[in-house]
């Protein structure tokens, strides 16, 4: 269901989600008894969310107690997962709070490095300032799953700016070999669908008329 939600065309999905998830910030109703079905209707709804939506998540957990972890960690990974460019940017100001905890700021670096456009917002955003950056950030984006080299080599010039451990420079190293072969086979299954399709293509058909 998340995935039909948040990248397929699922407006009735959607809308249903948006509808649960405000009756939950209203009276705390409708929220899932399981953590994964309850991250899963947040994502949906902040997947095509709007700025009213993010204002009441962003109350809500403003609102919550800090011990209350589970209540936090669903209201953080529904903020990253809004996006509209405005609102990933919002989130990643978050990471600017002086009193964020490091558990909450990875749960927010985790959904907005997720999906592709608020990623590269992200990498962007966050190797322009890094002065700025604590050095735990350049770890999760050096770990994560790209399969972009550019990317990384963005993230890597970022993370010479930084005093770094010998551990962070051997994981950036092994980093750039695994993004390497990610990206080496993505270009064989690319060619290789595309000579599948010319090939189909130049098949005729039962009535001897080649494919359009």
């Amino acid at each position: 269901l998340r995935l039909v939600g948040e990248h397929g065309d699922a407006p009735a999905l959607i809308a249903e989600a948006r509808r649960r998830t405000l009756r939950w910030l209203h009276d705390g109703t409708d929220r899932p008894a399981d953590a994964d079905a309850a991250r899963g209707m947040l994502a949906i709804a902040a997947s095509r969310g709007d700025a009213a939506l993010y204002d009441r998540l962003t109350a809500a957990r403003a609102a919550t107690a800090a011990d209350d972890t589970a209540t936090r960690s669903l209201l953080d990974a529904a903020l990253a997962a809004f996006s509209q460019p405005a609102l990933v940017e919002r989130t990643l100001a978050l990471l600017d709070e002086p009193d964020l905890e490091n558990e909450a700021a990875w749960r927010l670096l985790e959904g907005v490095m997720e999906r592709r456009a608020p990623r590269a917002l992200t990498v962007a955003r966050l190797a322009a300032q890094p002065a700025s950056r604590p050095w735990w950030w350049v770890t999760y984006l050096s770990a994560d799953q790209a399969c972009d080299p550019a990317e990384l080599e963005t993230v890597a010039d970022s993370a010479r700016n930084q005093k770094l451990a010998p551990a962070l420079a051997a994981a950036l190293a092994r980093r750039r070999v695994e993004v390497g072969v990610c990206a080496a086979t993505r270009a064989r299954m690319r060619d290789k669908a595309g000579a599948a399709f010319a090939a189909r293509r130049s098949r005729p058909t039962a009535s001897g008329i080649k494919h359009p």
